[in-house]
């Protein structure tokens, strides 16, 4: 059974278009960081890069990433069985500084057309799990994108996915 989530009713900006369109999102995710302390204690090399476009290749990729430090591998995800993109990829770094400027740098870049979401990509399953931080936001326009979501609510906290 998938787990549940506390509800939380915020009132959404303005600027967001929150009021009723013809056209909306479903949904957006927001990811808080849980608790400072698990966030900063994992130190990590590796960047999740998602919402690629298919297109997307290990060389544009590693073009792209190679400026902000030694990348040690790239790997996009691919469907096992079709061998297409799956539309996201993963960035391994020689040192966690390294990743972070990559991060500061390049979150909601274009490549190929598609603004790349990325964030450091944490191995441990229970905190990837837990659920704790996570907010969904509804019945947005569908002019919000991620980086309009992540600009507006980084004054409540570290968000590490948008």
């Amino acid at each position: 059974m998938p787990p549940t989530y506390p509800v939380l009713k915020i009132g959404v900006p303005s600027q967001l278009g929150a009021s009723v369109s013809s056209k909306q999102h479903p949904h957006h995710f927001v990811r808080f960081s849980a608790c400072e302390h698990m966030a900063s204690s994992v130190e990590t090399s590796s960047l999740y890069i998602g919402d690629l476009a298919p297109e997307v290749s290990e060389s544009s990729l590693m073009e792209k990433f190679a400026p902000f430090g030694v990348v040690l591998s790239v790997r996009v995800c691919r469907d096992f069985l079709t061998h297409r993109s799956l539309g996201y990829a993963y960035v391994n770094y020689n040192s966690t500084q390294e990743a972070e400027r990559a991060l500061q740098a390049l979150n909601y870049e274009p490549l190929h057309g598609r603004s790349m979401r990325i964030m450091l990509s944490n191995r441990d399953p229970s905190i990837r799990k837990s659920g704790a931080g996570n907010l969904i936001v509804q019945g947005l326009a569908t002019s919000v994108d991620s980086k309009a979501l992540h600009d507006t609510f980084a004054q409540f906290g570290k968000i590490l996915s948008c």
